[in-house]
């Protein structure tokens, strides 16, 4: 193809009239394209406002003309003489072109002489506040004038000899239907698939992108790979172009690079508008393969190393002078070992690439990426993100400076905050360059420096609070996307924004970097009105979104609040202050006060009280159950909440008890932790015995211990601060007045509420001080509390039946360990369960007496299997399914295990969770082991293991996603308790590393995502385990090089039993695969092997049939059966089966760890062929102990050379055992598992 200088000149026309909010972005549309030949007219038609003054700031890179005139298709009439293009176009200023466009236009103009009028098959729509909210497709296959399609002008080129034979005159008055009326008639209109730019239309909603025309959108090929290749129908014969990267001359390939940066700007929009998390994540991805994509046109020289804790980002331009003491910088952080530094030149002309690649030789965790074309920091920034492999990120700046251990502090914060996303410091700023954080001179201009305020969404739609030296967690790009490259100064507040949509941001308060007041920076630059112009485009988007960020679904609730008073001013008067402080936020609360009649100076209080705020004044004391019903007739919100006068709110409360209903299933009601103003627990939930007396769980207990802090479905909570939606409250009749004038009725209104199927939940990170029984006194005997033993008896009464499943009320209330309805039933331990359950030691002491004998009765006849069969167990295994030995290599293994453990002698528990109709076989077969199916509930399987009080928890078959996930739960709560119980993970394979071969040959980012997964909770697993188990060396130095902090390591390869070989090579026929066709990579083998190999080998033998045995074979593969593919199923015998067959084909394409199908077919005495992955961890020798192949040629004259050839097979049959029996010494094996276990 020609280069840049051969494309046809392309004249551009842009009436403007009064379109001073649009006519700059529409320029800059225009000249952005740095098309080579490009003459660019904009026509002045009278306008009263500033565009004039706009369109001056580019009068060098126009041609400007001055036509007074209300039609603007008029003007451009009167100028379409003056054009000297050859190729014409119209843009509107509410319209603007994709960057790359016009090199679109000019090579279809080039390369196809017989055409002369193209346009756009559809465009893009934004609305007001810059966001995509539509795709109008103009043309669904060509143009049909009597069906009044529109062509959308400003995406419509035709030649200039149309406008020449036309001869059309300044008095002759067109419209632009009327201009493509004489198109018609001279030539036709050919319509490109590229989307070549959009247009602002103003929405009459909300902008939110339809899902299904998103999805149409997202499954459009153009819409991802408009700038990278393009077609259109000519004729209805579709004609394919190459890449634009191959249209332009390499030295001119900034415009397409720009371009890519562009579209990934426009996706943005789409993540922000996407309601669906399903819809955003295909779109987040759709964004990676664009930043891919310009990652691949740069030059990159990676660094050696793998396992980083933290990646930061450096954006250098022009930063010669600071590169080296930033790399000093970072290099003398406290966790220099632990960061990833990834440094993105952005085309710089000076000199840091030379010194940044000496330290390269020097460092091994220095990568650095220089870009074709020069690009804007936030770009450099989403390059960086998909180069890091930390899992936390910072932005970092040449000239800032950091303190020592600024990142050791922001790191700790993040790790031991899970709900926390982003974590950002207070900022030390200076006027000097080349200053270090401890001796930096202070700031003339800002001699306070930066101190950051605690994190506040609303704050941060005003300004950017976050501080420029943040770092958050990588994960959240896959759910929010990267950093919006439309904006130049300001993307960054953005990103905070979507993050605080999304996820918690917490401020710490300690100086943490160096900021240089660089006075020529674009976000400081005095005379720049673009960042206050991005500011204003930020806040305005943000105001007018569907939705401020996920809590602000919360803060747009309607909450009443309804408060019973009688007497107590003082407290009624500071808890209505402090509510105003934490209320702050919520946009639609209204607070109702009933005064019971106060004699104090209550009412001359309330009278005083402004803003959305009721009082209901009774003449006498109705007591707190009908005010609050009285209360809640009054209210006009969502949700009620019923708060005595007494409390005091912590900030959050009342998000955080909202969040609940949010995430959890079936919620009636949510109450809080209650703290004394000594600042121990007057409540964590409460526990109602069968008696109907109560017990306000961890009353005095210190309220930071975790058992407390654990959200959990209880009995009850306190009316104290209850929350409950309206609509429920109203359809139970509100509280039974029977128990007015107060006591129980909270009480009754959950068991009200579970008896409709919904439960009340406990919420401690909500937290109330609650100073107790101020208005009721505290003696039982007289006043309010008198009725706390009359509404008992109503209340016992009244729930009789449902309190049977209660537990009694023991002596010693100290021996209740939970509140957790979870465990109802099991609530109270006597002493010998307060000993298991050591963690919760807090509660007992050396007199406590066992528990009634009654409760000891039930708990031996409900759990007498429980005790008698785990009491004190040396080993608890937790495994998916039982040990299937037939079903797949890892299950063997387990089986193996389980035989050498019980030979030792240890007393072994086998916990598992997905049951199997032949589970009792398998059961039968280890008369020593105790197995138990459960239920995969995280804390049940906790409770499970630690009553069964083992010396080793192992560990295994970590196949699963959600499985890995709590099993991630259950260890790290037992080291947070301290257990004494050493925890062994038997890993089978590097599962991100066979997720990650996956992904490199389906191309799927899908498997990317589940290997990112896997790599995420085996880094975070398995530090916390005392000893790991792989089965090969290889496995063990890819855990040690690609995580941090692990345990000991051990390699206990895959056992296996040989046995005699029976049948020689002239009784054998057949080749065989053998695998748990349940695992992806055993289907994939196959369809491989029939597809590409299996053909080839016919050609050479076609007297060779092919077996396929194995867990779920005949369900997978009974449809491709035919007289040379037999499909067996599973076998019994495996090894006497296996034996009559000759070759054993192990075709993976991917995969890791010991392949138990390769040792199965070694002791069955099958030679084997087989890729290089299948072999992996056997240290099999091609042409020596076996025959290697990877691609299908040459797999498939192996095989059958293997086959016909007697004196090959028998060597390769004696060799491979011979490796096996060296690899799998039994005794060696048993030797280290007792090693483990001791």
């Amino acid at each position: 193809m020609g280069g840049c200088q051969d494309f046809p000149r392309i004249s551009i026309i842009t009436p403007c009239l009064n379109d001073e909010k649009f006519i700059s972005q529409c320029i800059e549309s225009v000249l952005s394209q740095e098309y080579p030949n490009l003459e660019y007219i904009v026509i002045d038609c009278g306008s009263i406002d500033s565009s004039l003054d706009i369109v001056n700031a580019y009068k060098k890179d126009i041609v400007l003309e001055h036509i007074p005139t209300e039609d603007r298709f008029n003007a451009i009439r009167q100028v379409l003489s003056k054009t000297s293009g050859q190729v014409i176009g119209f843009l509107y200023p509410k319209a603007r072109y994709f960057d790359g466009s016009l090199f679109v236009v000019g090579e279809i103009f080039k390369s196809c002489q017989d055409i002369s009028w193209i346009t756009s098959k559809a465009f893009v729509c934004w609305d007001e506040y810059n966001q995509v909210n539509n795709l109008i497709e103009s043309f669904p296959n060509y143009f049909n004038i009597e069906k009044n399609k529109k062509i959308g002008v400003e995406f419509s080129f035709w030649r200039r000899d149309l406008i020449n034979d036309l001869k059309l005159t300044d008095n002759v008055y067109l419209k632009a239907d009327d201009l493509w009326s004489l198109f018609l008639k001279k030539t036709k209109l050919y319509i490109i698939e590229s989307i070549l730019g959009g247009r602002y239309i103003k929405s009459k909603k909300k902008t939110i992108l339809e899902t299904s025309r998103l999805e149409r959108w997202l499954d459009t090929e153009s819409f991802v790979l408009q700038y990278a290749q393009f077609n259109f129908n000519l004729n209805y014969k579709r004609i394919s172009f190459l890449p634009l990267s191959e249209l332009v001359d390499r030295s001119n390939f900034k415009p397409i690079f720009r371009c890519l940066s562009r579209l990934s700007s426009e996706i943005t929009d789409a993540i922000r508008s996407a309601t669906s998390q399903v819809i955003r994540s295909r779109i987040i991805e759709k964004q990676k393969q664009l930043l891919y994509s310009m990652l691949k046109e740069c030059e990159i020289h990676f660094d050696k190393r793998s396992n980083y804790l933290i990646s930061t980002i450096v954006s250098s331009y022009k930063g010669e002078e600071f590169i080296k003491e930033c790399l000093d910088d970072l290099l003398s952080q406290t966790l220099k070992d632990k960061i990833q530094i990834i440094i993105i030149d952005a085309d710089s002309p000076q000199n840091e690439g030379d010194i940044i690649r000496e330290y390269q030789k020097k460092y091994l965790n220095i990568c650095y990426v220089r870009t074709p074309v020069r690009i804007g920091v936030y770009t450099a920034w989403n390059l960086g993100i998909l180069l890091a492999k930390g899992s936390l990120i910072t932005p970092f700046s040449t000239n800032d400076r950091l303190r020592k251990d600024a990142y050791e502090l922001l790191a700790k914060e993040l790790l031991s905050n899970p709900h926390v996303a982003l974590v950002y410091g207070d900022t030390k700023v200076t006027d000097e360059p080349h200053q270090d954080f401890e001796n930096a001179s202070p700031s003339k201009t800002h001699p306070n420096n930066f101190v950051w305020p605690d994190f506040s969404y609303f704050d941060l739609l005003q300004r950017c609070l976050v501080g420029p030296h943040p770092m958050w967690k990588t994960c959240i790009h896959d759910r929010i996307g990267f950093f919006d490259e439309f904006y130049t100064a300001m993307a960054d507040q953005e990103f905070w924004l979507r993050v605080g949509e999304e996820f918690e941001l917490k401020h710490i308060p300690l100086f943490t970097g160096l900021y240089w007041l660089d006075e020529d920076a674009l976000s400081n630059h005095a005379k720049s009105s673009l960042p206050i112009y991005e500011k204003e485009h930020i806040r305005s988007m943000y105001r007018n979104r569907n939705f401020l960020y996920k809590q602000n679904k919360l803060f747009q609730t309607k909450i009443s609040i309804i408060i019973p008073v009688y007497n107590q001013v003082e407290y009624t008067r500071r808890c209505l202050y402090i509510l105003s402080y934490v209320l702050k936020k919520f946009l639609n609360c209204e607070v109702i006060v009933i005064d019971n009649a106060s004699s104090d100076e209550t009412s001359n209080f309330l009278k005083q009280v402004s803003g959305n705020f009721k009082v209901i004044t009774n003449k006498e004391n109705l007591g707190y159950t009908l005010a609050c019903n009285q209360g809640a007739e009054e209210a006009s919100g969502e949700f009620l909440l019923f708060l005595n006068n007494d409390t005091e709110p912590f900030s959050g409360f009342l998000e955080h008890m909202l969040k609940v209903f949010e995430r959890e299933c079936n919620v009636g009601a949510v109450g809080c932790q209650l703290i004394y103003p000594n600042g121990t627990i007057q409540e964590a939930g409460a526990v109602v015995f069968s008696d109907g007396t109560a017990l306000n769980f961890g009353r005095g207990k210190d309220p930071m211990l975790s058992i407390f802090n654990r959200v959990s479905r209880v009995d009850y909570c306190s009316g104290a601060c209850l929350l409950t939606p309206k609509e429920i409250f109203k359809e139970v009749g509100g509280f039974d007045p029977i128990y007015s004038p107060g006591y129980y009725e909270d009480t009754d209104y959950s068991f009200t509420l579970r008896s409709l199927g919904l439960e009340t939940y406990y919420e401690p990170n909500a937290k109330i001080l609650h100073h107790g029984s101020v208005s009721a006194g505290l003696d039982e005997n007289q006043g309010m509390r008198r009725f706390l033993s009359i509404n008992r008896k109503k209340f016992l009464k009244k729930w009789s039946i449902a309190l049977r499943k209660h537990e009694d009320r023991p002596e010693d209330l100290d021996c209740v360990w939970t509140v957790d309805r979870d465990f109802l039933g099991f609530r109270v331990a006597n002493n010998y369960i307060k000993r298991k359950y050591h963690h919760f030691s807090f509660f007992c002491s050396a007199e406590n007496k066992l528990v009634t004998d009654n409760f000891q009765k039930k708990f031996k006849m409900e759990k007498k299997s429980f005790f008698h069969s785990y009491k004190d167990t040396d080993i608890c295994f937790v495994s998916d399914f039982m040990p299937r030995f037939d079903c797949s290599s890892s299950q063997l293994r387990v089986h193996n295990i389980l035989k050498i453990c019980t030979s030792l002698g240890y007393k072994l528990n086998y916990f598992y969770f997905i049951p199997d109709e032949n589970d009792q076989c398998y059961a039968d077969l280890h008369k020593n082991v105790t197995f138990k199916l459960i239920d995969f509930n995280s804390k049940r399987y906790l409770e499970y293991i630690l009553d069964s009080n083992p010396k080793v928890l192992w560990v295994t078959n970590l196949w699963l996603l959600e499985y890995f996930q709590k099993v991630r739960f259950i260890v790290k709560e037992i080291r947070k308790h301290g257990q004494d119980i050493k925890i062994i993970i038997d890993t089978m394979d590097f599962h991100a590393k066979k997720f990650l071969r996956k992904y490199r040959l389906s191309k799927d980012i899908s498997d990317l995502y589940v290997a990112e997964q896997f790599l995420k909770l085996e880094q975070e697993t398995y530090p916390f385990a005392d000893q790991l188990i792989v089965v090969t060396e290889q496995e063990k130095k890819d855990l040690e090089q690609e995580l941090i902090n692990l345990p000991p390591i051990t390699v206990i390869p895959n056992i296996h039993y040989f046995s005699n070989i029976n049948i020689p090579f002239a009784k054998r026929k057949g080749i065989v695969f053998l695998g748990n066709f349940d695992v992806n990579h055993n289907y994939d083998a196959v369809l491989y092997f029939l597809k590409e190999i299996y053909p080839r080998i016919l050609e050479l033998n076609d007297n060779i049939k092919f077996h396929i045995v194995g867990f779920k074979s005949r369900e997978k593969f009974k449809h491709l059966e035919n007289e040379n593919v037999i499909v067996h199923g599973k076998v019994k015998d495996l090894q006497s089966f296996l034996q009559q067959f000759r070759v054993f084909v192990c075709p993976l394409t991917y995969g890791a760890g010991m392949k138990g199908k390769i040792g199965e077919a070694i002791v069955s005495g099958l030679p084997i062929v087989s890729t290089a992955i299948g072999i992996e961890g056997f240290d099999l020798r091609d042409k020596v102990d076996c025959f290697v192949a990877d691609s299908p040629d040459d797999f498939a004259l192996k095989t059958s050379l293997l086959y016909s050839k007697q004196d090959i097979w028998e060597n390769f049959v004696k060799k491979s055992r011979e490796k096996l029996e060296e690899k799998i010494n039994l005794d060696k094996i048993k030797t280290n598992i007792n090693k483990l276990l001791s």
